[in-house]
């Protein structure tokens, strides 16, 4: 996986399937369709972003020059990584993407669900030798430990948050030969610059659920941070430019809504790199919590 500036970035359609609210097809199709036509070749599905992979089968049925990686083992109904669901997932998804095989195929987030993972990577080399993907993934749950269950090097491509609210990911020590690939570049849109603390998330917008109260005021007290630190930034270019400046991360996955945002992404590949002492400060803020005094646990 040699990369330039470019194939950095991966298009992450969750956005396109409702997760921050209503969403229709038309709309979707659109922002999906005007990221081909700038020039974007790679996404990011799941089948439990709502119908996500039917749209980009739809748009990108007779398209060659596409990479969709989707996930399997998390669904709307649930969790379940049973060979037998793994199987019948990428089956489903195939249909849906209307293609004879995926880039990346990623596990899901799990957590204690998996207990062996040697059924797991049977799997993924039958994946692999049957032409149905071309790599292994693993969608990792946010601040879990997977030492205990499995050596995650053993995974071609692993995907977690990272942005400026939340660097771990960096200080972590991944083979070489595994490509990294960031996601929540935005941390869930804190990082637009445009929330403040009387924010209200509509019920089916999955930020309802733990964006509130405490713990929306003391991330934003972060935000006000970065804000006063690079006051000759926008905060969201900013956490672009951090990602897309850092070699250690292959990939960068940006959750897309609408053509202003395709277009933000599009416009921040042709900004200058960032000084070592912006992305220093950043990680010195990281590594002080933005100065706030007892309240890490109410961080992003």
């Amino acid at each position: 996986m040699e990369l330039n500036s470019f194939d950095k970035v991966v298009i992450g359609t969750w956005g396109l399937g409702g997760a921050y609210g209503h969403y229709n097809k038309k709309q979707a199709i659109n922002v999906i369709e005007y990221a081909y036509k700038l020039g974007f070749r790679e996404f990011d599905t799941a089948p439990e972003y709502g119908s996500t992979e039917a749209y980009l089968g739809e748009v990108f049925s007779k398209t060659s020059d596409v990479k969709i990686n989707s996930k399997f083992g998390s669904f709307s109904e649930g969790k379940n990584f049973s060979i037998n669901a793994l199987t019948n997932s990428i089956e489903n998804t195939l249909k849906n993407i209307n293609k004879d095989s995926l880039n990346v195929i990623f596990l899901h987030n799990p957590r204690e669900e998996i207990n062996n993972y040697d059924n797991i990577f049977s799997l993924f080399e039958d994946l692999k030798n049957a032409g149905l993907i071309k790599f292994s993934g693993l969608s990792m749950a946010k601040d879990f430990d997977y030492s205990p269950k499995t050596d995650v090097n053993k995974f071609d491509v692993l995907q977690n948050d990272l942005n400026l609210l939340y660097i771990q990911p960096l200080k972590l020590n991944y083979d070489k030969k595994v490509v990294f690939m960031a996601r929540s570049p935005l941390a869930s849109g804190i990082l637009s610059g445009k929330m403040d603390e009387g924010i209200i998330f509509p019920t089916k917008d999955h930020r309802s659920n733990w964006l509130k109260g405490t713990r929306l005021n003391s991330i934003l007290k972060r935000v006000s941070v970065i804000k006063r630190h690079f006051n000759d930034y926008d905060v969201s270019s900013l956490s672009f430019r951090f990602l897309l400046n850092n070699e250690m991360i292959g990939k960068i996955i940006f959750g897309v809504r609408n053509i202003d945002h395709v277009d933000k992404i599009y416009n921040c590949l042709n900004e200058p790199k960032l000084p070592d002492t912006i992305i220093k400060k950043i990680i010195d803020m990281n590594d002080n919590d933005f100065g706030l005094i007892d309240e890490e646990h109410l961080g992003y």
